[in-house]
């Protein structure tokens, strides 16, 4: 078959015609161009980028109208021997000193006006906000401060599980708060078991007892009340003025439009390439349900920098996963939640392949397949400095555990020899690879490593949109709760051959391969998954942990790492579990048992290997030389 080539290059003639030596200045004018020649020939096209940055403060969006034709692919791909960079952020120079301070040099920049973003980078590297020292716990037990107590009381909250105090902010002695530069722009940060939750300050006034910081609502709100993991004090709160040049980190002014970094003494920020991310998006595939975008290929690119603005404009109530309470539903507590954005957005997409390609220096999560997509792939891709989840596959909402369209079913996609690592960079509860209500998702030869939480997770729900929720033993379903007598669309999902290590590096209750659910023909795999414990291991297979009676594992359940294995969570069922390697995990399986036991028997967990490590006789060798990415 004929294959027509269109060439791109960042800064080319505005008015070029897309040949070689005449390439296009912009992805967006190659686009259109190839659909004129697919329309004309009806062939492959192969959109080339020269190497260089192109830079966006828009997303690239792509529509049906962009799809190639059956039986064809139009690929956008780097040049051979170039590298292409597609990012979110503006280059900051025109650096002053602002002042000396003891250990580090204060310099200051201007910036266009209404420009905000939350991430900056320096020479590569994630820049950190300036913040207060860390308040450390332990477990799932929530921060109690010294410095900051909840403060005017409002009333209470029944969420599901428990009653929740409700409190309008905090009181503090801290002078700093009552003098400091944009108190708006603070945000608390709290790390609770296995969440990562942000709220930011909406007004700060003198009272009496002290000083109080009234926070931002619903978040506070939401904060208060989630279901799991709710917060008291604060791990630690950041971007503050006030505190540059105590420990380094830098602080954007946006009433004034100037950049502060301290850095260390002896250190020329001049000298330095400083990148501020002010894109959320870089690029969204988007189609409808009668209509996807299909049979396009991204090839050996580059995605990187990206910032993400909610935390610090509306809060960020982490439920799990990076999964936020809807602010809108305090009642159905387990049946609406809230994505968070991620920088390439596949919806209502069939065939989109990225092969080859990197995602860096995120603000969020680096990749979300929602809404109907189908039978796409990601193979041979790095995914790294990601603040949130790497991979989202599926949606959330009770509404897509049960669809009235099966068009909207997220299904038969694949995650293939990719290299996932330091995902949750700052939303410390993402996961590397996270699954939610979706079918037939394929996991297969990837590493993932050195994460703050969980690996891979899988399922959603917490057994209450699966037919026989009523048979839970703690937490029954209120009585205004949705019943259902079919299963739901999560089903089928293989998880195979993963190296996984290195892992809960940070929060806690969590593992290698996490899942949620009842999920049949769900096969996990002939994996190796190690390094995920400080402390002694359980000697058994499978510990069953019956929460409903008290916590009688505690010798287990509050060591870091916790359980770190495989984790079959609130209602796990219909999974078959084989031939997986688990070594230096606190609990190699892990089953939470919360239904009656016909759940439990549904599963399959049989021929794993646990607590040997390759020197050990009856190691199996030659699983795990399998696992992780294979030769391309």
């Amino acid at each position: 078959m004929k294959n027509l080539n269109i060439y791109v290059a960042p800064g080319a003639n505005p008015g070029a015609t897309g040949t070689k030596e005449d390439p296009f200045s912009t992805l967006s004018a190659a686009k259109k161009k190839a659909k004129e020649l697919q329309n004309e020939f009806g062939c492959d096209i192969t959109v080339y980028l020269r190497g260089g940055e192109y830079r966006y403060q828009t997303p690239e969006i792509f529509t049906a109208e962009d799809s190639a034709m059956d039986g064809t692919k139009i690929t956008y791909q780097a040049y051979p021997g170039e590298q292409p960079f597609l990012g979110g952020a503006i280059r900051i120079s025109g650096w002053e000193k602002e002042s000396e301070e003891e250990a580090y040099t204060i310099w200051k920049a201007k910036v266009p006006e209404g420009v905000y973003s939350r991430h900056l980078y320096i020479d590569g590297q994630r820049a950190a906000r300036t913040k207060t020292g860390i308040q450390k716990n332990r477990a799932w037990e929530t921060v109690r401060s010294d410095t900051f107590q909840r403060y005017r009381k409002t009333g209470s909250h029944f969420n599901g599980e428990k009653q929740c105090d409700l409190y309008e902010g905090y009181l503090t002695q801290d002078p700093m708060f009552l003098t400091c530069r944009n108190p708006q722009d603070i945000e608390f940060v709290y790390d609770v078991g296995w969440t990562h939750s942000v709220c930011p300050v909406e007004s700060v006034t003198e009272t009496k007892e002290g000083i109080f910081l009234k926070m931002k609502q619903p978040c506070f709100k939401d904060c208060q009340i989630k279901i799991g993991m709710q917060i008291d004090g604060p791990s630690y709160v950041e971007n503050l003025y006030e505190l540059l040049g105590t420990d380094g980190g830098w602080y954007l002014d946006r009433q004034e439009s100037v950049l502060y970094v301290a850095q260390p003494k002896g250190i020329s920020i001049e000298e330095q390439t400083v990148e501020l991310p002010v894109a959320e998006q870089l690029l969204v595939v988007r189609g409808e349900k009668d209509r996807p975008v299909k049979n396009l290929v991204f090839r050996g690119l580059t995605f990187r920098y990206t910032t993400f603005l909610n935390p610090g404009v509306n809060g960020h109530p982490d439920v799990q996963a990076n999964i936020l309470k809807d602010p809108d539903d305090d009642a159905l507590t387990y049946s609406y939640f809230k994505k968070t954005q991620s920088c390439i957005v596949l919806d209502h997409a069939e065939g989109i392949t990225f092969d080859g390609c990197r995602f860096l220096h995120l603000g969020n999560g680096a990749v979300d397949i929602q809404h109907g997509s189908a039978s796409n792939r990601l193979m041979y891709c790095e995914l790294s400095d990601i603040s949130g989840n790497g991979i989202q596959a599926g949606d959330f909402q009770e509404t897509d555990a049960h669809p009235a369209d099966s068009r909207e079913i997220v299904r038969d996609n694949s995650v293939e020899n990719c290299y996932i690592h330091n995902a949750g960079a700052e939303f410390k509860g993402s996961v590397g690879i996270l699954c939610g209500y979706a079918k037939g998702l394929r996991i297969i030869h990837n590493e993932l490593c050195d994460l703050p939480y969980s690996a891979v997770s899988l399922g959603w729900g917490w057994g209450y949109v699966d037919p026989d929720s009523d048979t839970r033993y703690s937490y029954k379903p209120l009585p205004h709760f949705k019943r259902y007598k079919e299963e739901s669309v999560c089903r089928e999902h293989e998880v195979r051959g993963n190296y996984i290590h290195h892992v809960l590096t940070q929060l806690h209750d969590g593992a290698g391969i996490y899942t949620l659910g009842l999920m049949p023909g769900t096969k996990i795999m002939q994996n190796l998954i190690v390094g995920n414990y400080q402390g002694s291991s359980y000697p058994e297979e499978v510990m069953v942990h019956n929460s409903w009676k008290g916590n009688q594992d505690e010798a287990y359940t509050r060591q870091k790492g916790f359980p770190g294995g495989i984790y079959m969570d609130e209602a796990s069922g219909g999974m078959e579990v084989r031939e997986n390697i688990i070594y230096q995990t606190v609990v190699p399986i892990h089953y939470h048992n919360i239904m009656e036991e016909k759940r439990f028997r549904s599963n399959i967990i049989r021929d794993n290997t646990i607590n040997k490590k390759p020197c050990d006789h009856g190691f199996p060798h030659e699983i795990a030389a399998g696992t992780g990415i294979t030769a391309g």
